[in-house]
């Protein structure tokens, strides 16, 4: 970097305090009432002038009938090209809670309408913004959906296969939906697309005890429906079996009383299921029984018959056949 003479610096420094030395003399204050002055002449001057500007105008489009819901909205603004004095457009922008132009659609088939030219909105907005020419729409049309509002009753249910019993576990009431009908809302394209039924589905956790939770429909998730209520209260109950073991002495029933009849095993053992509130002292309720009707000859066994009460489930015997030698 070429650097200046130390002259050239000196020059230049005397330079600055030769002209700013009489700075302090100055009249300031008058100096700032001049410009203060002149500003506010040419901002008054600036208000009182045609001025051309594009604004935003608020938009909203109503229906003579209460039924209709909108599918796709209209834009909530337009932009408008408007001429006008500039106090009008300093008190537009300050006034950002002005009501929108309202464009009414009749009764006669509205469905049938979805769009507004740039020639029709302007009307519109003209009549709406008295104080201002409007230009032109800087929109070239703008496009909406609107469909009639309707209602349908839809059933609940649950899926039971979505059920999963802890090991041991069955289910002994029904399933209780409350409430087991809802009312949908909405638009009528989409009412149409939904299900007479609406299926559920539990979380797939595994159940112990009885049930009760409250599981939601899922139509929150739904454009443009309504669901009466957005949760249903699942509820079923359920009972808890215990696995129970017991060996039992056999009952030999038509054996032959002249001749000495020697089983091998002495005994049965019975496996089964029973409710944990009957799981007292079961096993005097359990007989097992050998009658010799049922011997077979070619291997010398007879097959148990058990006598256990019907609150047993899946009862077993071992063995499934006993060795029978006699004697005289």
């Amino acid at each position: 970097m070429r650097k200046l003479p130390v002259d050239q610096i000196n020059q230049v420094i005397s330079w600055l305090k030769s002209n700013t030395e009489g700075y302090k003399d100055w009249e300031w204050k008058a100096i700032v009432i001049c410009l203060v002055t002149a500003c506010t002449f040419w901002v008054f001057n600036s208000l009182n002038s045609e001025h051309t500007a594009n604004i935003r105008v608020k938009l909203a489009i109503v229906f003579e009938r209460n039924d209709i819901v909108a599918i796709k909205p209209p834009p909530e603004e337009i932009s408008v090209n408007v001429t006008g004095l500039g106090w009008n457009l300093l008190s537009r922008g300050l006034n950002r809670e002005e009501n929108p132009v309202i464009i009414q659609i009749g009764s006669e088939n509205p469905l049938s309408v979805n769009y507004l030219t740039t020639s029709s909105i302007r009307a519109f907005v003209s009549d709406k913004l008295k104080e201002f020419k409007v230009n032109y729409v800087m929109e070239d049309s703008i496009f909406f959906k609107y469909d009639t509002m309707t209602s349908k009753v839809v059933k609940l249910a649950l899926d039971t296969a979505s059920i999963h019993l802890a090991p041991n576990v069955e289910r002994t009431s029904p399933v209780s939906l409350e409430p087991d009908t809802i009312i949908l809302k909405g638009a009528s394209s989409f009412i149409r697309q939904a299900e007479d039924t609406r299926v559920l589905q539990l979380s797939g956790k595994l159940i112990s005890a009885d049930f009760e939770e409250e599981i939601e429909l899922g139509y929150k998730a739904v454009k443009y429906l309504t669901a009466s209520t957005e949760n249903v209260k699942v509820a079923f109950d359920v009972v808890r079996y215990e696995s129970k073991e017991a060996i039992v002495k056999l009952d030999l029933v038509n054996f032959p009383e002249s001749q000495t009849a020697y089983i091998t095993p002495e005994t049965a053992i019975v496996n089964y299921l029973v409710k944990e509130d009957d799981s007292g002292n079961t096993q005097d309720t359990l007989k097992v029984r050998l009658d010799f009707k049922e011997y077979n000859n070619l291997d010398s066994t007879i097959c148990p018959l058990v006598k256990a009460p019907s609150y047993f489930k899946n009862v077993e015997v071992k063995p499934a056949q006993f060795k029978v030698i006699l004697e005289n």
